[in-house]
C-alpha cells in the first residue's frame, strides 16, 4: 500500500495539465494571425511555468510525461517565434530543447515538428546543408500520413534547391505532394500542412534553381489557395512570402510593374516577421540593381525601409517576467 501511495503522490493540481494543453492549442491556433512580439511573452511564461513544475514539484510518471510533452510543444512555438523575431540562435536552442523533451517521452511528432522549425531557421541563416540534415532527421521521426511528415518533406525540397540539386528537389517535391494527398485533413494553425505551403516552397526553390517561369506559376498557385479558404486556414506570413517570391520571379522576367505591385501588397501584411523582411529586402536589392531610376522601385524602397526600421524585437534570452 505504501508503494502504491508513493506512485500516486503528486503536487500537480488537477487542472494544471488541462490548462497547459489548452494554452498550447490556443497559441498554435493564434500563431498565424498574431504578431510574434505579442505572442512570445505568453509562450515564454508558460514554458517557464512548465520548467518550474518539472524541477520543483512532485508528480506521477504519467503527469511527468505530459509535462515533458507540453514543454516540447511550447519550445517548438518559441523556436518559430524566435525565428520570426530575427533571433536564430535562440530559435535553434528552443528547437533542440523541443527535440530532447520529445525524444525523452518518445513523442516522434514533437521531434519532427522541432526539425521542421530548425530547418527553416537554418535556411534563413544561409546554412542549407544544415536545413537538409534537419529535414531528414525530422522525416525519420514524422508519423506516417501526418502534417509533420508533409512539412519536413517540404523543407527537404527547399534545402535541395538551395544546394543546387535540381533532381533531388524534383524527387522531394513529388514525395511531398504524395504525402499531402494522403492527409486525412489539412488542419489549421501552426501545426498544419496544405498545398499553399508546398507551392510556396516550390516557388522559392524555383527561383534558386533559376526557373522564374515555374516560380511564377507556383507562387500564383499558393496565392490562389489563400484566396479560396477561410481565415482559419490562411497564413499571412506565408502569403506575403509567396507575393515576394512572385515579385522576385517577375523582376527576373523583366516585369517590374507586376513585381512592384506584388511586393508592395506583401508589405501590407498583418504579421511582419524577420523572414518576410529578409525576402522583402531581396526584392528591394534586386529592384535597385536593375531598375535604380524607376519611380516604383524608389517608392517600394521607401516603404520597405520604413517597415524594417519599425520592426521591433524583444530581448528573447532575458529571464525577466516583465
Amino acid at each position: 500500500m505504501e508503494f502504491t501511495r508513493r506512485t500516486e503522490a503528486t503536487e500537480i493540481g488537477p487542472g494544471t495539465l488541462e490548462h497547459l494543453e489548452l494554452a498550447v492549442a490556443g497559441m498554435a491556433s493564434a500563431f498565424p494571425h498574431t504578431p510574434p512580439v505579442d505572442l512570445f511573452p505568453r509562450a515564454q511564461w508558460d514554458r517557464r511555468h512548465v520548467a518550474q513544475l518539472i524541477d520543483q514539484r512532485k508528480y506521477t510518471f504519467r503527469e511527468g510525461r505530459e509535462l515533458y510533452r507540453c514543454a516540447g510543444w511550447l519550445s517548438i512555438i518559441l523556436g518559430w517565434l524566435s525565428h520570426d523575431l530575427g533571433d536564430a540562435l535562440t530559435g535553434e536552442a528552443y528547437c533542440l530543447d523541443a527535440w530532447e523533451h520529445g525524444w525523452q517521452v518518445e513523442q516522434s511528432d514533437i521531434c519532427a515538428w522541432a526539425m521542421d522549425a530548425a530547418a527553416t531557421i537554418a535556411m534563413y541563416n544561409n546554412r542549407p546543408e544544415a536545413a537538409r540534415q534537419a529535414a531528414l532527421k525530422g522525416l525519420n521521426q514524422a508519423p506516417v500520413n501526418s502534417a509533420a511528415a508533409v512539412r519536413v518533406s517540404c523543407q527537404l525540397t527547399r534545402a535541395c534547391a538551395r544546394l543546387g540539386r535540381s533532381d533531388d528537389f524534383q524527387a522531394a517535391l513529388r514525395d511531398t505532394q504524395q504525402q499531402l494527398d494522403r492527409l486525412p485533413s489539412l488542419g489549421s494553425g501552426l501545426f498544419s500542412a496544405d498545398s499553399a505551403r508546398v507551392a510556396s516552397y516550390a516557388a522559392t526553390s524555383s527561383i534558386w534553381l533559376d526557373r522564374p517561369e515555374r516560380a511564377v506559376a507556383f507562387a500564383r498557385d499558393a496565392l490562389a489557395f489563400y484566396e479560396q479558404v477561410g481565415l482559419d486556414q490562411r497564413s499571412p506570413t506565408r502569403e506575403a512570402i509567396a507575393r515576394l517570391d512572385l515579385a522576385l520571379a517577375l523582376v527576373q522576367l523583366q516585369a517590374p510593374d507586376g513585381a512592384i505591385e506584388a511586393a508592395s501588397q506583401a508589405l501590407d501584411t498583418e504579421r511582419v516577421t524577420g523572414s518576410m523582411l529578409a525576402r522583402a529586402g531581396e526584392v528591394d536589392t534586386l529592384l535597385r540593381q536593375r531598375y535604380a531610376t524607376y519611380v516604383g522601385a524608389k517608392e517600394y524602397h521607401e516603404h520597405y525601409s520604413t517597415l524594417a526600421r519599425e520592426a521591433k524585437r524583444p530581448q528573447l534570452t532575458s529571464w525577466s517576467n516583465d
